[in-house]
């Protein structure tokens, strides 16, 4: 039987990003970024530290989007296939999906959608409302399918059946980003992140699941690999989110370079998917580690 290390040899990366905010024409800047990320992470350097053999390139919120996909052509000509920024809900989203379409590389898009009333700690900082009840959002999304682009889903556990439905609605194939985004606390219990989960799992067959940014796991964003009792309940509720999935519809992400920002080192993360994927068939090793990405990305 393949052994997780043996998996691992084949590993892709579903969702990583490289960025270098000293270049002189980088897409991409501090504001939106954050202080505490490294100033530049090159793909030479994501090799170095996690050894994949493929990678996928997801947007960094660049102030272009269309710059930004040219920038990683450019200095990271290895990564394996791009998710774009697109705001879907602004005029000459039609415009921008067109051309990216044709891009080789560009796979889909995504825009992260994390709001939620009275929990400012858990909403994305440059949005002034929750996107998933607005209908020019909706429409924007619908744009998606025709295109053959499928969406990156980056939202909060309490949005995640209306953002199901919308994607339905727009048979738009969805992935969704690091686990749903569980940030569990008082408000958002582990009921309501899997009632979410659930419904994208149902209502989209073709949809797959990051296990990625393990840091937010917990909305106060505590080391819980750093202990037993914590590895023990952490990882409880991953695999409960593999299964509600199937660990076919599922990949290993590193959301590099920034869990490392939160605490989470290349090491520790490796060390943690591995034993994620111990408890899984052959089968299930091998789409963790390569053919969960392969499906949702196209890539050999």
């Amino acid at each position: 039987m393949l052994s997780a290390r043996e998996a691992r040899g084949g590993w892709i990366d579903g969702h990583m990003h490289v960025w270098n905010l000293d270049h002189p024409d980088s897409p991409h800047e501090e504001e939106a970024l954050g202080s505490k990320v490294v100033r530049h992470y090159t793909l030479t350097d994501h090799v170095s530290e996690w050894k994949p053999r493929q990678v996928v390139h997801v947007e960094a919120i660049p102030r272009d989007s269309w710059q930004e996909v040219e920038w990683v052509e450019r200095h990271a000509p290895g990564v394996g296939a791009v998710v774009a920024s697109v705001h879907l809900e602004q005029d000459g989203a039609r415009e921008l999906l067109e051309r990216l379409s044709n891009l080789r590389k560009v796979r889909g898009v995504r825009q992260i959608l994390n709001w939620e009333a009275g929990r400012p700690h858990c909403c994305w900082p440059f949005l002034k409302e929750d996107l998933t009840r607005c209908e020019t959002w909706r429409t924007g999304l619908a744009l998606l399918a025709p295109l053959n682009l499928s969406f990156d889903l980056q939202c909060n556990p309490a949005q995640l059946v209306r953002a199901s439905a919308a994607a339905r609605i727009a048979n738009c194939r969805l992935v969704v980003n690091h686990l749903g985004v569980p940030q569990l606390d008082a408000k958002t219990d582990r009921d309501l992140w899997m009632q979410g989960l659930y419904h994208v799992a149902r209502h989209h067959p073709t949809a797959s699941l990051k296990v990625s940014m393990l840091t937010h796991l917990f909305a106060d964003h505590r080391p819980w690999w750093a202990s037993a009792e914590g590895r023990e309940a952490a990882l409880g509720l991953i695999h409960e989110a593999i299964r509600t999935f199937g660990s076919h519809r599922c990949m290993f992400a590193s959301n590099a370079p920034v869990d490392a920002a939160f605490g989470l080192s290349p090491t520790d993360s490796m060390a943690l998917q591995d034993a994620i994927a111990s408890t899984y068939d052959e089968e299930g090793r091998r789409s963790l580690y390569a053919g969960g990405a392969e499906r949702a990305y196209a890539l050999g």
